[in-house]
């Protein structure tokens, strides 16, 4: 039997494979729960089976906040089975850190965000520090209108391989469907693409909430330059069927 896949037939695929993200992502609600690390209060959100957060009991210096993550078994075995990477990532940003005084002055109060490439902790005063092993930029591109605004970027050592982005907080309550498609569309006239960054360095062609947030100007913003690809509908495509059957 042979099948016609129109172009309407497979933007529709596209449709419900991102309402299908959507609701695997509401029903992923993170919830608290209570550990002592190293004799401090802390506290571990999850989202679904996996770590999402951990909030210390007081600010920390960036040094000993990557020293409990590492360290404590509960954290690290599960940074771990989330992947390799992380962990890796964890271990090597702590021994770039410990050669550079640039960032001795800096608290952070949680860990926010853990991705195959990026750690991401909220600041004492409510910015979000980034660190991402390599350009967090996708083929070192420019920032777009619709990338969260960074406030300040950099090397964390001028020959080491770890980027920091300072970047303000955003929210990621209240996102409507037809807010991010709306960003889509306008990001694709420029040229770009949103598809979500998954292990073994494979994006596939669904678009994940979770990497939208609004900023304090009201603007919904995508939250991982990663996933915004440059290329035509072929890149897209080529991306989304690299994930589906893992041949090329």
């Amino acid at each position: 039997m042979n099948i016609k896949i129109t172009p309407e037939i497979f933007l529709q695929f596209i449709d419900n494979k991102i309402a299908r993200e959507r609701r695997e992502f509401l029903a992923a609600k993170p919830v608290m729960t209570d550990l002592v690390v190293s004799n401090k209060g802390a506290q571990i959100g999850y989202a679904g089976n996996f770590i999402k957060n951990v909030k210390f009991s007081e600010p920390q210096r960036l040094d000993t906040a990557i020293f409990i993550l590492k360290n404590n078994p509960k954290i690290s075995d599960e940074m771990y089975l989330l992947s390799n990477k992380v962990f890796n990532n964890l271990k090597n940003l702590g021994k770039e850190l410990s050669k550079t005084d640039q960032f001795d002055e800096v608290k952070v109060v949680s860990l926010i965000g853990v991705g195959n490439k990026a750690l991401a902790f909220e600041t004492e005063d409510g910015k979000v520090l980034k660190f991402t092993n390599g350009n967090h930029f996708p083929d070192n591109r420019s920032q777009q209108e619709f990338d969260i605004p960074v406030e300040k970027s950099g090397k964390v050592l001028p020959d080491g391989k770890f980027y920091y982005y300072l970047e303000e907080k955003a929210t990621e309550d209240n996102i409507n469907a037809s807010e991010v498609r709306a960003l889509h569309r306008a990001a694709k006239k420029m040229g770009y693409h949103f598809v979500d960054y998954r292990e073994e360095d494979l994006y596939c062609g669904a678009i994940n909430f979770s990497q939208f947030g609004r900023g304090k100007n009201g603007k919904v913003y995508l939250l991982d330059p990663e996933c915004a690809i440059k290329g035509g509908k072929f890149t897209f495509i080529k991306s989304l069927l690299k994930d589906l059957f893992r041949v090329w």
